[in-house]
């Protein structure tokens, strides 16, 4: 087995197998990026365009928040690794990932993926699981029960056909067993981690509604 059809199985492996075609088809899209320790593979203010995968050595993700350096991930041999919000959305970033040691990285990169996904059911479902995962663990990680709760509420409110929701805080409150009070202070808190983006508007009847996007 060539070295770029094993690293596709190994990614695979990760999130959901690929059958033998599907393998080749992920294989042809790799691009291989040789890291010294201590260079950049990917720089606050820069677009995400690879998700990655450590075939060697050790990176770390982190970002800076009250002039503070803070870690959000290792990434380590044999795991995939990206900056989900601006991969997925394509909008500049502000997490960093340097090399801790000297690496070697193989990336998908998104214009090809995209193109697969389009015709490859198998492949759109992996790159599905790999969102999925990512997403499992930034909100372990960051989020606390109450808003690990109504983020996937908001989640499963506007589906994957639309990219925003409206409703009374009463209405979600009501749901979710909070408070309306809570849901307030806990969308707050989503919007200011940048889970979602939270617009609030004021109807003709005086009634406070807002708007959620992912």
């Amino acid at each position: 087995m060539d070295l770029s059809k094993h690293i596709a199985q190994r990614i695979s492996e990760l999130s959901s197998p690929l059958s033998e075609e599907s393998l080749q088809k992920v294989a042809s899209i790799l691009v291989k990026t040789e890291l010294k320790k201590n260079s950049m593979y990917l720089k606050e203010g820069e677009v995400s365009k690879h998700i990655g995968y450590v075939h060697k050595g050790m990176l770390r993700l982190y970002y800076y928040k009250n002039k503070r350096d803070l870690t959000e991930h290792f990434a380590c041999e044999g795991t995939n690794f990206f900056c989900i919000e601006s991969f997925f959305r394509q909008k500049p970033t502000r997490l960093m990932i340097e090399a801790l040691e000297n690496s070697i990285v193989y990336g998908l990169p998104y214009d090809e993926l995209m193109e697969l996904i389009k015709e490859n059911y198998e492949i759109e479902v992996m790159y599905r699981t790999m969102i999925e995962n990512s997403l499992v663990r930034l909100m372990l990680k960051e989020l606390t029960d109450g808003e690990s709760k109504l983020y996937i509420y908001l989640c499963k409110m506007i589906g994957s056909s639309k990219n925003e929701c409206w409703s009374s805080q009463k209405y979600i409150a009501k749901n979710i067993g909070k408070t309306q009070q809570g849901v307030s202070l806990i969308t707050d808190k989503l919007s200011e981690k940048r889970y979602i983006k939270k617009t609030t508007l004021i109807t003709d009847e005086n009634m406070k509604v807002c708007t959620y996007n992912l």
